[in-house]
């Protein structure tokens, strides 16, 4: 129990800290980013370059803002990105170019994606070129009804509804889907962190539905640690069907900026400041106490629950494929 209470109290934190980074530097940010496909060379950019030549950060509100606004708002965006820009720039792994029809993503464990404006998951499209459809079930998202986007002449994008629910509890588990609901072109895990005690027992179900499956499942990682617990952890769910993490995981360029919450980490605690304070951005007094209340709470819980070290790396910063053999 008190891991899922702390769970879900880092959860509040880190999407409090987010919404305060999106509001302070709301005049830095661009709400009509470009329609037109990029360059070719867009991988190699970094964050900053990319969120200019994309048209995400208004240029000469950027250039004018402190040092501290800048970094917030690449932060922020880069939060809020991370997901489809993973998914672009490892669109390569999926195999999804060989395809005629529109490919259709199911993001399993949905958390933090699921808070992604359909705005920000249609650079996936613009980047691969390629309409598409997202799939979200996981049991902490929110009520989302079916939306999509017409992005240009020839691009767009659509999201089904949310389930919210565990994968293989949903309409959408691989074992009972029928013609009316046809199997994904490719499965989609974000950080589920499948070796971890607090995970691992509510996703053996869905696994073992994935495997049955047998798309192609792109999995994200914290760093080599975290790969290396997932891999252990798959290496013993099952013996008849083995499945592995690609030992070939590679660094990802445009993982997120903003680090998994830790009391310890220097991020959080210059921006977040002591109970009562508030470093880098304003907010006003009701969400103040919310906030600090809610980190001043959480110190036992959470230090148990985050055993990784203060200088944890950042959300996507790995990224493998799971392999069936």
């Amino acid at each position: 129990m008190w891991r899922t209470q702390a769970r879900t109290r880092q959860w509040f934190i880190e999407r409090q800290l987010r919404e305060h980074l999106r509001s302070s530097t709301s005049e830095l940010l661009n709400c009509s980013p470009s329609t037109c496909s990029p360059s070719a060379g867009w991988r190699s950019l970094s964050w900053r370059e990319f969120l200019l030549m994309r048209g995400w950060l208004v240029p000469e509100a950027f250039a004018a803002a402190s040092p501290e606004q800048q970094d917030g708002a690449v932060r922020w965006l880069s939060s809020q990105l991370c997901f489809p820009l993973t998914l672009a720039a490892f669109w390569h792994s999926l195999a999804m170019d060989s395809k005629s029809d529109p490919p259709v993503l199911c993001i399993a464990g949905a958390r933090a994606e699921g808070d992604v404006p359909l705005r920000m998951w249609a650079e996936l499209a613009l980047l691969v070129s390629r309409s598409l459809t997202l799939q979200f079930v996981g049991p902490e998202l929110e009520d989302r009804r079916q939306t999509s986007l017409t992005l240009n002449s020839s691009t767009s994008i659509s999201c089904a509804p949310f389930r919210s629910s565990l994968l293989h509890e949903s309409d959408l588990d691989p074992l009972c889907l029928n013609g009316e609901h046809t199997l994904p072109s490719a499965y989609v895990l974000f950080n589920p962190g499948l070796g971890t005690p607090a995970a691992s027992d509510t996703w053996t179900r869905s696994i073992s539905a994935l495997m049955h499956a047998r798309r192609p499942i792109l999995l994200t990682c914290f760093d080599e640690r975290d790969a290396a617990l997932d891999s252990k952890w798959l290496d013993t769910l099952t013996s008849s069907t083995p499945i592995s993490l690609s030992p070939l995981c590679e660094l990802n360029p445009f993982a997120s900026l903003i680090p998994p919450w830790s009391r310890e980490n220097e991020f959080y605690q210059h921006w977040l400041g002591a109970p009562g304070e508030r470093m880098g951005c304003n907010r006003d007094a009701a969400t103040a106490a919310q906030l600090d209340a809610t980190a001043e709470n959480s110190r036992v819980n959470v230090n148990h629950f985050d055993t990784r070290p203060p200088s944890r790396p950042h959300a996507c910063q790995w990224v493998g494929m799971l392999h069936l053999h």
